[in-house]
């Protein structure tokens, strides 16, 4: 018995470590990321960076739908936390928090 539980155990480390790349020696280039108001500039060392205008872009929509307990948004526009208690979508720059041991669930369009 004991050493069943010893070889579940061993396998359940090992499965954890190929989940977080254990054991892997190399190293991937980090990319360099500059923003400013408008505009973001992505490059890996020895590419020439794409500048691409934030403004123009389509943001996919997120849904946040509350689970357990309560569910609160606080937008840049609001003063005070707004209950949630149906599907609702967000914005860019909403911020959500959940009561003690309370759950959210968002959706993002690629699933």
């Amino acid at each position: 018995m004991r050493k069943r539980k010893s070889l579940i155990l061993l396998n359940i480390i090992f499965l954890l470590a190929s989940a977080c790349g254990g054991g892997s020696d190399t190293a991937e280039p980090t990319p360099e990321t500059s923003t400013s108001t408008s505009t973001t500039t992505t490059t890996l060392p020895g590419e020439v960076g794409e500048v691409v205008d934030e403004t123009a872009l389509v943001v996919p929509p997120i849904l946040l739908k509350p689970l357990i307990g309560a569910t609160g948004v606080l937008t840049s526009t609001s003063e005070d936390w707004e209950a949630v208690s149906a599907i609702v979508p967000l914005d860019m720059g909403v911020k959500i928090r959940t009561a003690d041991n309370g759950t959210a669930q968002m959706t993002f369009e690629d699933g």
